[in-house]
């Protein structure tokens, strides 16, 4: 029985005798004043005066009686009625804190001692009375991590600073489990001073929805902080939620994004029935998988992958749909440098084969241009033998260019060994005269005879030369100087640095110049100023490979007057340029 309970059945039981004493003192004296009186003036004779008074106290015990049980009656029906409406009160009450799922509490602050009904107990895993009944076993259960707060959010209550008592926290179950539990009262008897004195709320443990409310924030910072690009759209695909990534992958911010369609998009390098196929997929429940090419806020292009699932509600019915994209335009450069690089690759193993079988006929031709020669040489001055020394020479020199095309196109090991930097540069000279004579260029060489050797692989010093020579060239002819002849120039020489000597080949041009924006990537993989069909972006950064395995490095300037420096270093002497 609760304190409330107890206290109202002593008040009714002191009401009900109080009422039945006047009732009887009424009557009584009254009783006693009016029939004497009626006696004395009806009977004067004693003996019949003796006889009524007699059959009066019968009288007066049985009507006193009756009225007594009648009030009794009354009474005992109105408190039947208060216990009955007590009672439903009661049931219903249990019912709502059941359907609820409220464990109830009740505390006496004069006496210390709380009740706590049986779902308050069974939420931690506790047998009805089980607990002892006061608010050290409410406070010993509380995790001390929440119990300054709570304590606090109760004084305030008690002192009547705020209107309700309300925390979420967690307590200790019986397995020495941590539940979430929300804690509601209020103060429901205050003395005239405003001290509390009584306080009742409930208990509802609200763990799953914690958890889910956790699970919840793990899933929105997950999609907030994830790399790939996520958007939401409702049924008609209308965007309603974008996440940073896509801002970051397309430019467009979510109060940008947020109302417009997926269509704002586009790049038009899909065609309509492309995004028809796309949208009839997801309509028919199917998830959409596949890459389009897609346009950014400032106009340049963005490949992604995608992947579009449809969302359903709880009737099955498609309410969403949600798209995760992953830029990959980066990658998609990647598949197509590597594809030009394999096609290099295969025209430099055909190069080699077909320059095997040039030499064959080039030794014929060679064989046959001198027994022509000898053959006229009995008449000299003959215009033959003029023509039969031209071709002699001009086939040993196509034979050179064959011979060195085989050594720069050979997989061979890099062994090194002493190289001479002239028989380098006249090697890749002879490889590229023609094209530079087709294009009008000037190539010039400065290469002191007096120069040491170099400690080196041949054909890979050779790899840079050739390439530094083409950018230098592909350079002069996206951008031709004005009013200058288009002019590289390959220098060599010693450079000597804290008793360390190298040795520096350079390769200028006069072309456009660098940027500095493209000095400071030039050197990357895959960078390239060149378009897709002229460059791969990897010579450079093969060729500083090259270097740095070589103890060197390369470096690249622009020049004051135009065009661009490439600076080749390489150690003498063991010295090393890193």
């Amino acid at each position: 029985m609760s304190i409330d309970r107890a206290t109202s059945s002593g008040k009714s039981g002191l009401r009900f005798g109080l009422r039945i004493a006047v009732v009887y003192v009424l009557f009584g004296t009254l009783w006693i004043l009016l029939s004497d009186r009626a006696a004395l003036l009806a009977l004067p004779a004693p003996e019949a005066l003796t006889t009524l008074q007699t059959f009066k106290g019968i009288l007066f015990v049985l009507i006193s009686g009756a009225i007594v049980f009648g009030f009794a009656r009354r009474e005992w029906k109105h408190q039947w009625r208060l216990e009955e409406l007590r009672r439903e009160s009661a049931e219903r009450l249990e019912l709502a804190l059941r359907g609820a799922d409220l464990g109830l509490w009740d505390w006496n602050l004069r006496t210390g001692e709380v009740y706590f009904d049986e779902r308050w107990q069974g939420m931690l895993g506790f047998e009805p009375g089980s607990l002892a009944p006061n608010v050290e076993t409410w406070r010993a259960r509380v995790h001390p991590d929440d119990l300054g707060r709570v304590q606090k959010a109760l004084d305030d209550h008690i002192e009547n600073r705020t209107a309700q008592y309300e925390t979420e926290h967690r307590m200790r179950t019986r397995d020495g489990d941590w539940i979430w539990i929300l804690d509601r009262g209020r103060v429901t008897e205050r003395a005239q001073d405003g001290t509390a004195l009584r306080m009742t709320g409930t208990h509802m443990d609200i763990t799953p929805r914690r958890r889910a409310e956790a699970g919840r924030r793990l899933l929105e910072a997950a999609i907030e902080q994830a790399a790939e690009a996520v958007m939401i759209t409702d049924a008609d695909g209308v965007i309603e939620y974008v996440n940073p990534a896509f801002e970051d992958i397309t430019g467009y911010k979510p109060d940008e994004a947020v109302g417009g369609k997926p269509a704002m998009l586009r790049s038009g390098r899909q065609d309509d029935a492309f995004y028809e196929h796309l949208w009839d997929t997801l309509r028919a429940g199917e998830v959409w998988r596949g890459r389009f090419s897609n346009r950014r806020q400032d106009g340049s292009l963005c490949e992604e992958e995608a992947v579009i699932s449809p969302v359903r509600d709880e009737t099955g019915t498609i309410s969403n749909f949600v798209a995760v994209q992953r830029d990959i335009t980066e990658e998609k450069t990647l598949e197509t440098q590597l594809v030009q690089a394999q096609k290099l690759e295969t025209i430099g193993t055909m190069a080699s084969g077909v320059a095997h079988e040039i030499n064959n006929p080039l030794t014929a031709i060679i064989n046959y241009a001198t027994l022509l020669r000898e053959k006229e040489g009995h008449q000299p001055g003959g215009e033959r033998l003029q023509y039969a020394a031209e071709i002699e020479r001009e086939t040993r020199r196509l034979s050179r260019i064959v011979r060195n095309l085989l050594v720069f196109a050979r997989q061979s090991r890099p062994d090194r060994g002493a190289v001479r930097v002239s028989d380098v540069v006249q090697a890749t000279r002879s490889l590229l005269e023609t094209t530079l004579r087709h294009d009008r260029i000037e190539l010039d060489t400065d290469i002191p005879g007096d120069l040491p050797e170099v400690i080196c692989n041949s054909q890979q010093v050779q790899q840079i030369l050739m390439n530094l020579v083409i950018n230098a060239r592909d350079a002069l002819n996206s951008s031709p100087p004005e009013g200058k002849a288009k002019r590289i120039v390959i220098r060599a020489g010693v450079a000597e640095n804290d008793s360390a000597r190298w040795l520096r080949m350079e390769v200028e041009d006069n072309g456009p110049g660098l940027s500095e924006a493209d000095a400071d990537r030039i050197f990357e993989p895959f960078y390239s100023t060149k378009g897709p069909e002229e460059g791969t972006g990897l010579g450079l950064a093969i060729s500083r490979r090259i270097a740095a395995d070589h103890g060197g490095m390369l470096e690249a300037a622009a020049m004051d007057r135009g065009g661009a420096k490439f600076s080749l270093v390489l150690p003498l002497n063991g010295a090393s340029a890193r």
